[in-house]
């Protein structure tokens, strides 16, 4: 073989070195981008494993909070206990009398089981419940703007709930809750009528069940319920109420 053949064997030799030294170095460069790439995207697939795992611990702390929230955080007196509730679209009138004067009164005895709501001498409205043992048991509500004033039209409420460890007196006025008496325990409330168990038999409204000490007032409805109701419900009630008196004054 010639010189001029080694030259030429020599020189094709190094191109094609220097041609797999090109695409060596492009591949490095190719799989070196490529190994850079998935191991981000496995850091971004840890960084989601690992945000999905904090968010489902949250959502698993959060779940075991509420499991294991006591029923005691949430109003008690919305859980349905026996008792009773009586609700009346009442305006009451200016009156200087003093004493006592009967919006509503139902009971067996002056002195005991007995469930009163009235305007005492001093027109504080009283809601008074008579318990069997002779104990009065009172939530006692002033005059004023954010609760009653005469000759304007509220709807009044009034509730009681009984069990052995828990009862209750509230008292709202259209949609607010102005008076709250709580017992932890039993506010016994027996009635012993001679003919019918039932108390709410022996309302009467605008006077004692005397038959005494009237109240000047009018009443637009009244109703006695079987039982106390959520809060929210009485809401319910007072915005149609409210509606209802809206359409009526817009009709007139």
């Amino acid at each position: 073989m010639d010189t001029n053949t080694w030259l030429s064997l020599s020189q094709a030799t190094i191109a094609i070195g220097i041609f797999l030294t090109a695409i060596g170095g492009y591949g490095a460069y190719h799989f070196g981008k490529k190994i850079a790439s998935r191991k981000a995207e496995e850091q971004k697939e840890s960084q989601l494993a690992s945000e999905q795992r904090i968010i489902s611990s949250l959502s698993d702390s959060l779940k075991q909070i509420k499991s294991s929230a006591s029923p005691e955080q949430a109003d008690r007196a919305d859980r349905g206990l026996p008792g009773r509730a009586f609700q009346a679209v009442f305006t009451i009138h200016t009156q200087t009398e003093k004493r006592d004067k009967y919006l509503m009164d139902m009971g067996d005895a002056l002195n005991r089981n007995r469930v009163s709501l009235y305007l005492d001498e001093n027109n504080y409205l009283i809601y008074r419940i008579i318990d069997d043992e002779g104990t009065p048991h009172v939530i006692r509500v002033s005059q004023g703007i954010n609760t009653f004033q005469p000759e304007a039209k509220y709807l009044f409420t009034i509730d009681y709930g009984l069990s052995p460890d828990y009862s209750f007196m509230r008292f709202f006025i259209n949609d607010k809750e102005v008076g709250r008496h709580e017992i932890q325990g039993w506010l016994k409330l027996i009635f012993r009528g001679p003919t019918d168990p039932d108390i709410s038999k022996t309302m009467l409204i605008g006077c004692d069940i005397s038959k005494h000490n009237f109240a000047k007032f009018t009443v637009a409805f009244s109703a006695i319920y079987k039982g106390p109701m959520a809060k929210k419900d009485y809401k319910q009630m007072f915005e149609i109420w409210a509606s209802t008196m809206d359409k009526l004054n817009t009709s007139e």
